[in-house]
């Protein structure tokens, strides 16, 4: 089914500004009315490899924004001066610190998921000691009150 933004808004009160149905408008053609609502066959093959999601650049992004918070002067020139040294060096050499780096990351990243994951472990063990303790609240509650319309009669 194919819809346009003005369908979708046309019910809606109050009314909307005609600016924000442009923009909108602009920025949803694609997913309402462009190629990417019905793909190819070579469409769907090449989207197939695409990650589903962002973790990695995120984590990036964030790794440069720390950098940048904790130099705000410092340049990106570094960047430049490594790859000329790196550049410099024999083709052995430079595959044996390219494999060092990626083994590094590799090891850093697996570190990254496990102490993610022990923080997920310690949460929902946190989360099931409240649970316990709100049911055995419930509990006392219900003897408490129990013992109270016993006591009463």
């Amino acid at each position: 089914m194919i819809l346009s933004v003005q369908t979708i808004l046309q019910n809606s009160s109050p009314p909307p500004l005609s600016a924000a149905v442009g923009v909108l408008e602009r920025q949803l053609t694609a997913f309402f009315n462009g190629e990417l609502v019905t793909p190819d066959e070579e469409t769907k093959r090449k989207a197939a490899s695409a990650p589903t999601h962002n973790n990695g650049s995120e984590h990036a992004l964030g790794f440069l924004d720390r950098m940048w918070r904790q130099a705000p002067n410092a340049t990106m020139g570094f960047l430049n001066r490594k790859l000329s040294w790196l550049e410099a060096k024999p083709l052995p050499q430079k595959d044996e610190l390219i494999s060092f780096v990626v083994s590094e990351a590799r090891g850093d990243r697996t570190k990254r998921l496990l102490k993610n994951k022990d923080l997920l472990h310690q949460i929902q063990e946190r989360w099931h000691n409240v649970q316990a303790q709100r049911t055995k609240t419930k509990k006392t509650s219900v003897v408490k009150s129990l013992i109270k319309q016993n006591v009463e009669h």
